[in-house]
């Protein structure tokens, strides 16, 4: 992202179209992911421009940012849309074994 940065400079978008202060279209931006994906070697395992979105979202949640801030960069319109990246992130925490506990099972 950073070479990219410094090699177009954009001016308003970080990814803008053919003309500077103008967003690239959204399918131009599907193809370019689709691409480099195919280009990796990843295709065919469900990675996609959804799958980018969501993993910005995650990171700024477990970042700190607030769910209201992610509902407007994420341009939805209800916030229980928003919600589901809550759920997700309470899922995994639920997940998480703490060191405390296997240090506990260690001793007996």
């Amino acid at each position: 992202m950073r070479k990219y940065y410094l090699l177009h400079k954009p001016a308003h978008y970080f990814f803008e179209g053919f003309k500077k202060g103008i967003p690239m279209h959204s399918r131009s931006f599907q193809h370019c992911v689709q691409r480099y994906v195919n280009m990796i070697g990843l295709s065919g395992k469900g990675y996609s421009c959804h799958t980018l979105r969501h993993s910005f979202a995650t990171h700024l949640l477990e970042n700190g940012t607030d769910i209201c801030t992610i509902k407007d960069l994420l341009g939805h319109t209800n916030i229980i849309t928003t919600m589901l990246y809550l759920q997700l992130r309470q899922s995994n925490l639920a997940r998480v074994e703490s060191p405390f506990d296997e240090l506990m099972c260690s001793e007996s």
